[in-house]
């Protein structure tokens, strides 16, 4: 997508735009929000209401969960695991189209290869942070960690490596954390099986 421009003696855009119809703005100094944040707000909600309610209420969203718990169990009681699968990937490609297209209509999408790095990290570090099993975690790290990075930028807009940095230390202290946590209730839980043991 870089190069195609130079076959006919074009340079490249910086920045790809989309832009939805209609007209709306609201100002909080210094920022205004439009029709576009309003449209990323609403479908954003109405996404992680739906992979919610996929999980909790349909079969194949249980089914879904009952293999990533326990493959070997599923796949003896008849789920079919493999199909399972490409039916997530597919939700989970789907989703991603839609957080870049969100994105690209909010704040622009950048046309070069750190973009899909600093998207890689972002959402690697939201999954690592829930624990890649606490889906209501992972959704508030994954806020948390763009709500970083977007101030990040607007501290440094001439400095993207900056905010890769920033979300790496957040991400590993987190994880840091988390182990300390799980260490202290393993401990905890443990000394209370060694009592109940005991009597």
């Amino acid at each position: 997508s870089l190069l195609i421009p130079n076959m006919w003696g074009e340079t490249p855009s910086g920045t790809a735009v989309v832009r939805f119809p209609w007209h709306l703005s609201l100002h909080l100094s210094p920022i205004v929000f439009t029709a576009d944040d309003l449209v990323g707000v609403v479908v954003s909600a109405i996404a992680l209401a739906g992979v919610a309610l996929w999980f909790q209420l349909t079969d194949l969203g249980i089914a879904t969960r009952a293999a990533g718990d326990r493959r070997d169990r599923a796949a003896m009681l008849g789920i079919p695991v493999n199909r399972l699968q490409t039916v997530t990937w597919v939700v989970a490609g789907v989703l991603s189209f839609l957080s870049v297209f969100m994105k690209a209509a909010i704040l622009g999408l950048p046309l070069d290869p750190t973009f899909s790095l600093t998207a890689l990290v972002t959402a690697l570090g939201a999954l690592a942070l829930g624990g890649f099993t606490n889906l209501p975690l992972v959704a508030l790290a994954a806020v948390a960690i763009g709500t970083l990075e977007e101030g990040v930028t607007w501290n440094q807009p001439a400095r993207p490596t900056v905010v890769l940095a920033v979300i790496a230390a957040v991400v590993v202290l987190g994880m840091f954390f988390q182990q300390l946590t799980r260490r202290s209730v393993a401990r905890d839980s443990s000394s209370q099986w060694a009592l109940a043991s005991g009597v």
